[in-house]
C-alpha cells in the first residue's frame, strides 16, 4: 500500500489525468515546439558562458562536475551533470549538447498547457501553449547551452503543481 502511494506521487508529468482527446493535441504541440526550437538553433557559434558550461561538464568525473559547478559557478550543478552524461553518451559537439535545452524548452510547453487547462479550461491551455511555443525568450533560451530552459521547465512544473492560480 505504501509503495503504491509512493509510485503515485512519482508521476511527475501527471499523465493519468489526461483525457484521450488531449493526447493528439499534446503530441502535436510538443512536436511543433520541438520543430520551432530546432529552426536556427545552430545559427551562431558558442558564446563564452556556453563554453564555460561545456568546460565544467567535460570534467573527467561527474563528482568534479557537480562540485566545481556548486562551488565556483552561480548555478546549481544539475544542468552541467546532464550535459556531462549526454556528452559522455553522444560526444560534446555543440549540435548535440544544445538539444538538451531544446528538449527542456519543448517539454515546458506541456506544463504550460497543463497549468492553464487545469485553471481555465482546455481552450486556455491550447492558446497559452501556442503562445509559449512562439514566445521569443523561450525560443532563444532553447538555443543556449545554459540552464535557462531547464530552470523554466522546473518552474512551470512547480507552477502547474501548486494547486491553482
Amino acid at each position: 500500500m505504501r509503495r503504491a502511494n509512493l509510485l503515485k506521487n512519482l508521476d511527475l508529468l501527471d499523465i493519468r489525468n489526461l483525457r484521450p482527446v488531449e493526447i493528439p493535441i499534446l503530441v502535436s504541440l510538443l512536436l511543433l515546439a520541438f520543430y520551432w526550437r530546432l529552426c536556427g538553433y545552430m545559427w551562431r557559434a558558442i558564446w563564452l558562458d556556453e563554453a564555460y558550461t561545456l568546460m565544467i561538464a567535460s570534467m573527467h568525473h561527474p563528482h568534479h562536475t557537480i562540485l566545481f559547478s556548486n562551488l565556483y559557478n552561480t548555478t546549481p550543478g544539475l544542468y552541467e551533470l546532464i550535459v556531462y552524461l549526454v556528452g559522455k553518451w553522444v560526444g560534446y559537439k555543440v549540435e548535440y549538447i544544445r538539444l538538451i535545452s531544446v528538449f527542456f524548452s519543448s517539454l515546458s510547453t506541456y506544463f504550460v498547457y497543463r497549468a492553464l487547462r487545469d485553471w481555465y479550461g482546455t481552450f486556455a491551455g491550447l492558446i497559452g501553449s501556442i503562445l509559449f511555443i512562439y514566445q521569443n525568450y523561450s525560443v532563444s533560451f532553447a538555443h543556449e547551452i545554459r540552464n535557462y530552459a531547464l530552470l523554466g521547465c522546473f518552474v512551470l512544473w512547480l507552477f502547474g503543481h501548486s494547486g491553482g492560480g
